[in-house]
């Protein structure tokens, strides 16, 4: 059984569970209570894609210790092939961000660091690629900031290689949480 963040969360059928570090309630709906317990017949072990997650099943679901192993999330990186290649001084910095579009990934902090960017008049484009439930917020947040022709919100994607590939200056993470420790 592997178990990440992503399917915590369903808010009709959902209690709160333990706070995230970051200080969000983490909410875990009945499907992950039941999964775990029509579980317990055949399970051997779970693997949890973070300490914060293992600790969550183990103090606050009850799950044992024995069963749980931490497996981090990775990157293969034989995927990615860097070739510097000049950038003119009339194209923008690209900063990408792949993550879900949620409080504790703090994408709001990387969106205020791109209007001050711009503001010292630096060209900058930000790609923020994926979806939750924070999209309309951040997209007013960037109307706000006049941002909005700079940054990106590109939902979803599986072509995340090509994406970093295609010319990004940067990848960064911004997070109010150490989730993945």
């Amino acid at each position: 059984m592997l178990l990440g963040e992503q399917g915590w969360r369903e808010p009709a059928r959902s209690r709160p569970c333990w706070k995230h570090p970051g200080g969000e309630t983490v909410q875990v709906h009945s499907k992950l209570r039941i999964t775990l317990a029509i579980g317990d017949v055949w399970r051997t072990n779970i693997a949890c894609c973070s300490n914060h997650v293992r600790n969550g099943l183990s103090e606050h679901l009850r799950v044992q210790e024995s069963l749980l192993h931490t497996i981090y999330n990775g990157i293969d990186l034989h995927q990615f092939h860097y070739a510097a290649s000049p950038r003119s001084l009339n194209e923008p910095i690209r900063v990408g961000m792949v993550a879900r579009l949620e409080p504790h990934k703090d994408q709001p902090t990387l969106m205020r660091a791109a209007a001050l960017l711009r503001s010292r008049g630096i060209h900058i484009r930000v790609d923020l690629v994926g979806d939750g439930s924070r999209r309309a917020e951040y997209e007013e947040l960037s109307k706000r900031l006049d941002i909005d022709k700079q940054i990106r919100f590109l939902g979803v994607r599986r072509d995340i290689p090509d994406l970093l590939r295609s010319g990004m200056s940067l990848f960064t993470r911004s997070t109010q949480t150490k989730a993945l420790v």
